[in-house]
């Protein structure tokens, strides 16, 4: 019996060892997996510095949030100069997130809860603004003594309204301080407080015919006239930030200045007041000279020339003490 044996020859591999295959990942699939791990750990960076929120990075960002909050602020104030309020306070709110600080938009959205009915979160608002320093007090203290005074909080609204004028007083002594005079007249008025009603009305005439206050009104009219006007916008404030002198209103035709302020209807209207009070007080011939004064800016007001003609015929009757 034949038999055949065959052999099989062990697998030594290929002859030429340089066409072995390499053992472990290929040198494509390593740097693919740095660069992934490196992609991983600036994310992993980006995510911890957002979280931490450094003061380097809060400066970085600032002007992009401060134009977004303007932005935002143009947009709630277009809301409340139209009357939705409820969409405005929504725009203010979002503005606030962005800048808590902006003092512009809290005074709006304070009033704007007054508008809605919410006084109470509006004059919290506003006393909140007041303890931010370097904010215009003046005009914030105006709209807390309206908020009060909506309140029912007379005596409140009233001191707000004097810290109005001394905070605005302090800051230029030749600033529009007439229409917080106004404010406490009327409410001094409503009080029955005759003598404080005639003094804020006094006070209010003397400083809406001031030409030093009406050289100042012009030029901040001219900040908003000349906006893009980079050159001269710095001019008009160094004028607005110093006091005015005569030589700054040498420039003016002061006897036009002068007939603008007498006949302006704001002007008619605070001597309309002082003739009221005036006559409440019995000085019916102050209350006369003060009548006259609102018919030469308002001749067709027939409501001041009837009023006028009654008080003649009082201080006919009372005879001459009436009118000493």
């Amino acid at each position: 019996m034949f038999c055949s044996f065959c052999t099989i020859p062990d697998d030594r591999g290929p002859a030429d060892p340089r066409s072995a295959r390499r053992s472990g990942p290929s040198r494509s699939r390593v740097v693919t997996t740095w660069i992934l791990l490196l992609v991983w750990l600036l994310l992993m960076s980006f995510a911890v510095v957002s979280a931490v929120n450094p003061a380097w990075l809060q400066e970085l960002s600032r002007p992009g949030i401060d134009t977004e909050a303007t932005n935002y602020k143009k947009f709630a104030d277009d809301h409340l100069r139209r009357g939705n309020h409820r969409l405005a306070i929504g725009q203010y709110q979002y503005v606030l997130e962005l800048d808590p600080e902006f003092t512009g938009a809290q005074v709006n959205l304070a009033i704007a809860y007054g508008q809605v009915g919410e006084v109470e979160r509006g004059i919290q608002l506003l006393r909140s603004a007041l303890q931010q320093e370097g904010d215009p007090q003046g005009d914030i203290y105006l709209n807390l003594g309206e908020l009060l005074e909506k309140q029912g909080n007379q005596d409140a609204a009233a001191r707000a309204y004097e810290q109005a004028i001394e905070s605005r007083r302090a800051l230029c002594a030749d600033s529009d301080l007439y229409p917080m005079y106004v404010k406490l007249g009327a409410l001094r008025e409503d009080q029955g407080d005759l003598e404080p009603a005639r003094a804020a009305y006094t006070a209010a005439l003397v400083n809406k015919l001031d030409p030093h206050r009406t050289y100042r009104e012009m030029l901040r009219r001219g900040l908003g006239r000349y906006r893009e006007k980079d050159e001269v916008l710095p001019v008009i404030r160094r004028l607005i930030e110093r006091p005015t002198d005569q030589i700054d209103l040498s420039r003016y035709d002061l006897g036009v200045i002068r007939y603008t302020q007498q006949m302006d209807p704001e002007t008619a209207r605070i001597c309309s007041a002082l003739a009221r009070i005036h006559a409440a007080r019995g000085d019916l011939a102050q209350a006369i000279v003060f009548l006259e004064r609102v018919l030469q800016i308002r001749p067709g007001d027939t409501s001041a020339r009837d009023e006028l003609q009654s008080l003649r015929r009082r201080l006919e009757a009372a005879g001459p003490e009436a009118g000493e």
